[in-house]
This record gives structure tokens, C-alpha cells and sequence, in this order.
């Protein structure tokens, strides 16, 4: 209901359609996927979660000064998650930017009210991270599918 309120200006009307709340409720999964992605992404290749700047607020907050547009401040926020998609699937990645990435998005999120949870990888995490994916590069697609359920059920996939 929150990312629906937000998506309306606050003069317009809303639309409470059950079309509409389903629609959001989808959104809001894209938005947390995202963010868990990219925190796991970040810890496994040696990044900091609290370290980044927020360079890629300057849109998102011009928007909110804009007779508070919630909506466009909304559209730059998933303009920023699909560069979080981009980068993420791109071969060569520059963890600072991830980081940056990071910190944006959390700043972004906290001005909206949504929070998101994100798991904190320990060692062991980590370990059955890369037996994971070693499963899969040996095409060992038993072991890996026991451990990418495993993986799932700690919300690191």
C-alpha cells in the first residue's frame, strides 16, 4: 500500500484497484530482490556495505523538491535499479560503484519509509556460496540444486 500512496501525486487521486495494489506488491518484490542481490554481490567480492557515497540521489531528491513528485522520485528510484541490474550482470564490475550503488539506494529507501532486509554473510555463508558455484561449473547439477536451496532458504539467492 505504501508504494502504491507513493506512486500517486499526492493531489491526484489514488486507485485502489486490485489490479493496481497487485501490480505494487510485484514492484516491491523487483525493488527488494535488487537490493538483496546486490548486498550479497557486494559481500562476496570483498565490498563494504556502510562504506559507499550516495552519488546517485542528486535526481531522486530534485524530484521529492519538485512539489514533492513522489512518483518521479519513484521512477529514478527504479531508473537506479536497473542500472543495479545492469552492472550486476555486466562482466567487469568496480565494487565501489556497487558500493555507491548501495548507499544510494538506502538513502533513497529510508526517504520513502521502505525498508528492506538483506542478509549478512558469515564464512560459512560464503563457503557454501562457492561450493555452489563450483557445483555448477563442474555441472554437477544434483549437488547444486541441494545447495542452491540451501542458499535460497538463507535469502542469499
Amino acid at each position: 500500500i505504501r508504494l502504491l500512496l507513493l506512486s500517486t501525486h499526492y493531489r491526484a487521486p489514488v486507485n485502489f484497484a486490485d489490479e493496481v495494489v497487485e501490480s505494487g506488491s510485484n514492484e516491491l518484490t523487483k525493488m527488494e530482490n535488487t537490493f538483496r542481490q546486490l548486498a550479497v554481490y557486494l559481500q562476496l567480492h570483498g565490498g563494504s556495505l556502510s562504506q559507499g557515497t550516495a552519488v546517485f540521489i542528486q535526481p531522486f531528491l530534485e524530484a521529492l523538491a519538485d512539489d514533492l513528485n513522489t512518483s518521479n522520485a519513484l521512477a529514478e528510484v527504479f531508473k537506479t535499479l536497473k542500472e543495479v541490474n545492469q552492472y550486476l550482470r555486466g562482466r567487469e564490475k568496480d565494487v565501489a560503484q556497487g558500493e555507491n550503488y548501495f548507499k544510494s539506494l538506502v538513502d533513497m529507501f529510508n526517504i520513502l519509509g521502505l525498508v528492506f532486509n538483506y542478509p549478512t554473510l558469515d564464512n560459512e555463508d560464503r563457503k557454501l556460496y562457492e561450493a555452489y558455484q563450483e557445483a555448477k561449473s563442474q555441472k554437477n547439477f544434483a549437488l547444486s540444486d541441494q545447495l542452491r536451496l540451501r542458499l535460497i532458504e538463507k535469502n542469499i539467492l
